[in-house]
């Protein structure tokens, strides 16, 4: 309830720009500015004396976007970029507000007058901090309006050559909570000017750029194969730092040997110091686990830090490091934590992980069963983890097929196709392409989503296989399973020769 009248939005007075003097130190910062009836009128002003006030009135106001707005409303058609840019910025602490502010006419026209600005006149005056301002505070309402992500990107070229790595860097960073997928902009941070200034730059500004690229799906080879050539660097790196570029090294399934050998000679500095924060432990150990990189020096780390995952840390992050352990095969070497682990997510209510936890649940609980671990859980934990487990999906049907008229034309007969050695729910964990299952044959057919990608050689065809794909093979190893596997290179290498050829393949 409005106590005063005078503090209603409609009677608060506006700065005349004539008599504006910002407040001179940052005590009388933090007070409201006594306005008087006759500061109510406004007169023309520079565009740096506009931005100083429009700074002081979001300043001073707080949380009071009525007055914000008024503000606004009043002295938009004087905006200049800047002025835009430190909106749109302030913007971010009336996030409570945000249904309230994007509904109201005045905000509304703002946004109509700034669509204007932009296509007018483009971005051509902006550099980084600007930009990312702008894009920090509409991603966080919800907005990523076109006309400025297309103006965006035909700056972007210029812009990222202009730009030191730590503009570049936020522009990207604020990018990445937009979710506009940009391919422009990611080509833009592929030219050899960018990669060669980010090299010369700090490890924060790679890492958290890196970050930006893999969290918008965006192909960054240029930028992946730097942090290789300079992972040295990375031997003193935060365990923030580590854990941005192993995320999207995972997400965009690339080689990193000389950084994971980087991480793995100082494990105990970024991962077991009792400071690291779980969070970026428990990403580096489920990224490496997920690429294949199962190195003992980084998972002996770990397993130091077992009892604070389970005193602090939450479901996802305990789920995430109990599935790395299990994945990577260390689930024996490390069993006394992974059953510790085990008991504290089993203890959690059902409805604290998501989906994808219980699947995850339901992996470790295979692969603990065969190597003679027992894991508790109660049936409706049980039905959980069934409920999640998926079959994974064809990745390319017609490969499959060719395969199964060849096998079947030269006569090599008693296959079954997508068979699961499994029973019951465990069954969808575990998917055969070709399998003798009476000669216990398994004959996995490989498309490039099983491989990580090599860097150098800017293809997959060196059959770096993926953590999924390498604890499947252990699994079925250890229940007596002779494993096969045939690439799709293999299988158009195969398509060109002639039938006896392609019989004495079968046949070797």
């Amino acid at each position: 309830p409005i106590k005063n009248k005078r503090e209603h939005p409609e009677n608060l007075p506006l700065i005349n720009e004539d008599r504006y003097q910002p407040p001179s130190s940052p005590m009388q910062r933090n007070k409201k500015p006594k306005l008087q009836p006759a500061d109510l009128g406004v007169t023309s002003a520079g565009s740096n004396t506009l931005n100083k006030m429009l700074a002081d009135v979001l300043l001073c106001n707080g949380s009071n976007w009525q007055a914000i707005l008024s503000f606004v409303e009043m002295h938009y058609k004087k905006f200049e970029m800047m002025s835009w840019s430190i909106f749109f910025w302030k913007l971010l602490k009336l996030k409570s507000f945000c249904a309230e502010i994007k509904s109201d006419r005045r905000f509304i026209m703002a946004l109509e007058a700034f669509e204007a600005k932009v296509k007018e006149e483009g971005l051509k005056n902006l550099r980084g901090d600007p930009l990312a301002n702008m894009l920090m505070g509409l991603s966080h309402f919800g907005l990523a309006p076109k006309f400025f992500i297309s103006a965006l990107e035909d700056r972007a070229e210029a812009l990222f050559k202009e730009d030191s790595p730590e503009e570049i860097c936020r522009i990207l960073s604020s990018l990445a909570y937009t979710r506009v997928q940009s391919p422009k902009i990611g080509n833009a941070m592929e030219s050899e000017e960018v990669v060669e200034k980010f090299k010369k730059g700090s490890t924060q500004a790679l890492s958290k750029s890196f970050w930006a690229l893999g969290k918008l799906n965006f192909s960054c080879g240029g930028l992946a194969l730097a942090i290789e050539d300079t992972a040295e660097k990375f031997a003193k790196a935060t365990d923030s730092e580590i854990s941005s570029i192993l995320f999207s090294m995972r997400k965009l399934k690339y080689q990193c040997p000389k950084l994971v050998e980087v991480v793995a000679s100082n494990a105990s500095e970024i991962i077991g110091p009792p400071e690291a924060d779980l969070s970026n432990i428990s990403v580096i150990v489920y990224s490496l686990a997920c690429m294949g990189y199962f190195d003992d020096r980084i998972f002996s780390a770990a397993a130091t830090m077992v009892d604070k995952l389970i005193r602090d840390g939450n479901a996802q992050i305990q789920a995430n490091v109990l599935w790395a352990f299990a994945a990577s095969g260390y689930i024996s070497k490390y069993e006394s934590e992974v059953v510790a682990l085990w008991s504290m997510c089993m203890k959690r209510p059902i409805n604290e992980f998501r989906n994808q936890c219980w699947s995850m649940f339901a992996e470790v609980r295979i692969i603990a069963k065969y190597e003679k671990i027992n894991l508790v859980c109660n049936p409706e934990q049980v039905m959980a983890m069934g409920r999640a487990s998926y079959i994974e999906p064809q990745k390319d049907a017609e490969f499959e097929e060719g395969i199964a008229r060849d096998l079947a034309k030269f006569e090599f007969e008693g296959f079954q196709r997508k068979f699961s050695p499994l029973d019951g729910s465990d069954s969808k964990l575990l998917n055969i392409d070709i399998a003798w299952k009476y000669q216990k044959v398994a004959l996995f057919l490989d498309t490039y989503y099983k491989f990580l990608l090599n860097l150098e050689t800017k293809n997959k065809n060196d059959h770096f296989q993926d953590g999924s794909t390498r604890w499947r093979t252990r699994l079925l190893n250890k229940m007596g399973w002779r494993v096969l596997r045939l690439s799709l290179e293999q299988e158009i290498t195969l398509r060109k020769k002639t039938d006896e050829e392609r019989r004495a393949f079968w046949i070797e």
